[in-house]
């Protein structure tokens, strides 16, 4: 009677993942570009850009301009397996515009790293209108001072 109960059950939990990006070429996902800069010994920026036309612009209501929502969160590990967090934080990025114009949004997010350090950082966009994540996770090094990471390029 029990087995018959148990057999019987269901969640009424959705779980929405899209991997459509994965096989719709037509699809627009977040593509960021990526730039650390070691300009300290305890800290480190990041520097990135998106390109506003794979982000979406809505209006919150019909008399407002049109908005992109962006969430930017970061987590730094100091383990490859990303079990040691050593810090981690969060953005709200907004731009006003439409979906038709291909401008480069730039920002940046700095970060505790002592010198000597190697590390890995995760960073998360959520674009909010669309309802979508995408992930990347980025070697940080601070071991070596003759790497790329240690020079700014203008």
């Amino acid at each position: 009677m029990v087995l018959e109960l148990l057999a019987c059950y269901t969640s009424n939990e959705v779980v929405k993942y899209d991997y459509s990006y994965l096989y719709d070429d037509d699809q627009v996902i977040i593509n960021p570009k990526y730039k650390i800069f070691h300009h300290a010994e305890d800290s480190s920026t990041l520097f990135y850009e998106l390109n506003s036309g794979d982000i979406l612009y809505e209006r919150v209501s019909r008399d407002s301009a049109k908005a992109a929502n962006i969430k930017v969160r970061y987590s730094l590990y100091g383990d490859r397996d990303l079990a040691i967090l050593l810090d981690s934080g969060s953005q709200n990025l907004a731009n006003y515009g439409s979906n038709g114009k291909n401008n480069l949004l730039q920002h940046s997010l700095t970060f505790k790293l002592d010198y000597k350090k190697q590390a890995w950082l995760t960073i998360r966009f959520r674009d909010e209108n669309k309802d979508f994540n995408i992930v990347n996770v980025i070697t940080v090094d601070k071991r070596d001072n003759l790497n790329d990471q240690f020079f700014k390029l203008l």
